[in-house]
């Protein structure tokens, strides 16, 4: 086993190093500033230990760069972290050898880590294994991850952690109610659907999950541009989410009766297209003009969060790609009517170096949404760009007033690589979530 040694300039001289080690510590000119690495080798050639450089203020996340320069093999970290610090360390590494290689003809050299003895092992797999679950279902091509692939992770999903499920669809979402769901997804030749997962003891916190899945979109009728389109497969992020988060939540068995409800669909171009200038009545018998058929998103959510609310959730969430968060980006936007929740969440984020941040919900957004013939159109009647917070101001509509709800609004993609999150699909906020629900629990 190769141990990997966290070290600074400061403390580089305390090592005990061989004549042989410190002749190529010298020879590479090795000072243990932040990030440089060197694999020092015994007299056969072996590596026997990882030099990093990292010095006091450092993100920890910087330590997954490590694993770019390392050869297969198994590895432990010499490290004084310790508790909460120690376990990120551990989880970045795991993040940071991520690849998704399902299309690829050469699978790339495995890297092993031991973990170190304080670190809740048992925790630290299902967090991989949830961040990770989201990465392959949101970098998986729309081919191979259309409604039907989607209802059968959630059905594998429920086997696992013994949680039962309910499947709405095609015509049917018409008959029980999610007829906005029907609008965006008939014109698709793979039927829309509503997917619901039940788990845990009634009487526990009610807990509902909600995640937007658009397996593609393609805009509909408004079409959007290629550009736009390319990486639209990760429209279902939210989906994603919220499944993950319930897998958290189910595999820690957290004293909760949780519910997740998942609205699935491609926005398709067909002759069954629905149209702008459409009318539908939703589930909360509110009636939507269609103003643009690319904002479908909050369509298939305003039905699923009546439902949600039928049930008087303690705590509802819900998840989406819903503006490509516009706002902050690769940062999480949360809304709330409640802020100190909200408030409260961000401060967990930090202390698990999982960003969110705390947004208004603004009541008076919802007046850009007032239609000539409608209750409400689906688009904001306004010049300027506020669409990550009308957006959560159109949802408000579909949300009773007492029921404590949270809208995430994120990207669910990292644009470029960075330490621990390589390109692509990522997953955003399970973490500061997971802090949150259970400091939540304890408290209420």
């Amino acid at each position: 086993m190769i141990k990997i040694q966290l070290i600074s300039s400061k403390n580089l001289d305390a090592l005990n190093l061989s004549a042989f080690d410190q002749k190529q510590i010298e020879a590479h000119d090795f000072t243990a500033k932040s990030g440089q690495q060197l694999n020092l080798i015994n007299e056969t050639g072996e590596i026997h230990t990882v030099l990093f450089g990292f010095s006091e203020g450092d993100s920890i996340w910087n330590a997954a760069e490590v694993t770019k320069r390392l050869p297969h093999g198994t590895y432990q970290f010499v490290t004084t972290l310790t508790g909460d610090d120690l376990f990120l360390l551990h989880l970045v590494w795991h993040l940071g050898i991520y690849k998704f290689d399902r299309y690829k003809t050469q699978v790339s050299q495995q890297l092993h880590l031991v973990d170190v003895e304080g670190v809740d092992s048992s925790k630290l797999q299902l967090v991989i294994r949830s961040i990770n679950w989201v990465r392959d279902l949101v970098n998986t091509p729309a081919e191979d991850m259309g409604p039907a692939e989607m209802q059968l992770s959630i059905e594998q999903l429920a086997k696992t952690c013994g949680a039962t499920i309910q499947v709405i669809t095609g015509e049917d979402c018409l008959s029980e109610g999610f007829p906005l769901t029907h609008a965006v997804g008939r014109a698709s030749d793979r039927a829309p659907r509503v997917v619901e997962l039940q788990w845990g003891k009634v009487g526990d916190k009610k807990v509902t999950l909600v995640g937007k899945g658009v397996c593609f979109d393609t805009g509909g009728l408004d079409i959007k541009t290629a550009a736009g389109m390319r990486q639209m497969k990760k429209d279902m992020s939210g989906a994603a989410h919220a499944l993950a988060l319930g897998n958290l939540i189910m595999g820690l068995e957290l004293p909760i009766d949780l519910r997740v409800i998942v609205p699935i669909v491609d926005n398709n171009v067909g002759s069954r297209s629905y149209r702008p200038g459409d009318v539908f009545i939703s589930r909360n018998g509110k009636s939507i003009e269609i103003g643009n058929t690319d904002a479908e998103g909050r369509l298939i959510l305003a039905d699923a969060l009546t439902a949600a609310c039928e049930r008087s959730p303690d705590l509802l969430i819900d998840f989406a790609t819903l503006t490509g968060n516009r706002a902050l980006g690769s940062v999480v936007s949360c809304f709330s009517k409640d802020v100190s929740l909200t408030q409260s969440l961000q401060k967990h984020g930090e202390s698990v170096s999982d960003p969110v941040w705390s947004m208004p919900l603004v009541d008076e957004y919802v007046d850009l949404f007032k239609s000539d013939i409608a209750d409400l159109v689906n688009i904001a009647n306004t010049p300027v760009d506020t669409g990550t917070v009308a957006a959560a101001a159109f949802l408000s509509e579909f949300v009773s007033k007492d029921t404590t709800w949270v809208h995430c609004d994120l990207l669910g993609y990292n644009v470029k690589p960075f330490p621990g999150k390589p390109k692509g699909a990522e997953a955003m906020s399970l973490r500061a979530w997971l802090s949150f629900i259970e400091a939540w629990l304890k408290e209420n």
